[in-house]
C-alpha cells in the first residue's frame, strides 16, 4: 500500500497541464495593441479567399462598405487576396469584420469592372451572409518582423486565441 500511495504522487506531480495564460505559453512574440492598422486573422465557413468581401450593417440587413472595383488593382493585377495560413486561416488584407458577406465575384472578376455596380446589384451577389466563423485581433501590424510565420507559429501551438483578441468564435 505504501509502494501504490508513492507511485501515485509521483504520477500526479508529473503530470504536466496545457498552459492557460499569454504569459504561460511557449510563444517568443506577443502583439502590442497600439493604435494603426491592426492584423486580423479569420477563417471562414467555406472557400471564400478569392471572393470580394463586403461590410453589412450591425443586424447584417445592408451593404455599409464595399470597394470600388479599381481599388482592387494593382499594376493591372488583382490584389488584397487574403494570405493563407495553417490550419485554414487567413490574414485579412482588405478589411473583414464580423459582419462581413460575400460576393459572388472574385477578386480578378471585380476588379475588371469598368464602373461601380449599384448597391442593389451588389446585394443580389451575395452569397454567404455570416460565413466568418472566427476572428481574431492580433494586434498592430507595425510590431510584426514576420507576420505570417508568427501567426502561423501562435497557430501551430493552438495559442492564437489565447495570445490574440477573440472578436468571433461560432461553435
Amino acid at each position: 500500500m505504501k509502494y501504490f500511495i508513492i507511485l501515485m504522487l509521483m504520477v500526479v506531480t508529473s503530470c504536466k497541464s496545457k498552459p492557460q495564460t499569454k504569459e504561460a505559453l511557449p510563444v517568443l512574440f506577443h502583439p502590442s495593441f497600439n493604435p494603426g492598422p491592426h492584423v486580423m486573422v479569420y477563417k471562414t465557413s467555406g472557400d471564400y479567399r478569392f471572393n470580394v468581401p463586403v461590410l453589412l450593417s450591425d443586424n447584417d440587413s445592408g451593404i455599409i462598405s464595399y470597394p470600388d472595383p479599381g481599388d482592387l488593382k494593382i499594376a493591372d493585377k488583382p490584389a488584397s487576396y487574403p494570405s493563407l495560413l495553417n490550419k485554414g486561416y487567413l490574414i485579412d488584407n482588405r478589411g473583414v469584420s464580423k459582419h462581413t458577406a460575400f460576393l459572388k465575384m472574385t477578386y480578378s472578376d471585380y476588379a475588371k469592372l469598368d464602373s461601380l455596380p449599384s448597391l442593389s446589384t451588389l446585394q443580389s451577389w451575395i452569397i454567404a451572409r455570416n460565413a466568418i466563423t472566427e476572428l481574431c485581433d492580433c494586434g498592430d501590424k507595425s510590431g510584426y518582423t514576420n507576420i505570417e510565420k508568427q501567426i502561423n507559429d501562435m497557430i501551430d501551438q493552438d495559442s492564437l486565441h489565447a495570445i490574440c483578441k477573440t472578436v468571433l468564435k461560432v461553435k
